[in-house]
């Protein structure tokens, strides 16, 4: 689980990020991020009912993610970043989704160079 002061909470906060951010797209994904002056990185996952009709499935890929982000939340760079998850994502396990999220935030520089 993500600590609080690591996730974006309010609606101002995603429009803004979403509007002047950088775009990243990957198979699973789109990210968007936007640099901060604050002391360490904020994440927002999106994940639309188009993804899935059932909430189950929605939440177990939510979970996934975070947790994914929580194991490297420290070599991230602070900046606030946006995570869109895209409907193909629906039928695809833990360790594919993390391995793409891994890729798209390593390949863009916004993992530190010590890992």
């Amino acid at each position: 689980m993500l600590p609080l002061a690591n996730r974006l909470r309010k609606k101002s906060d995603f429009s803004k990020i979403i509007k002047s951010g950088r775009r990243f797209f990957s198979t699973f994904f789109v990210v968007y991020t936007i640099k901060t002056q604050n002391s360490g990185s904020r994440f927002g996952i999106v994940i639309s009912s188009k993804v899935s009709k059932k909430a189950v499935t929605r939440n177990r890929i939510r979970r996934w993610i975070k947790s994914d982000l929580f194991e490297r939340i420290t070599d991230i760079k602070n900046n606030d970043f946006v995570i869109i998850v895209k409907h193909v994502a629906a039928t695809k396990n833990h360790k594919t989704l993390s391995a793409d999220l891994n890729r798209i935030m390593e390949r863009n520089f916004y993992v530190k160079e010590n890992r």
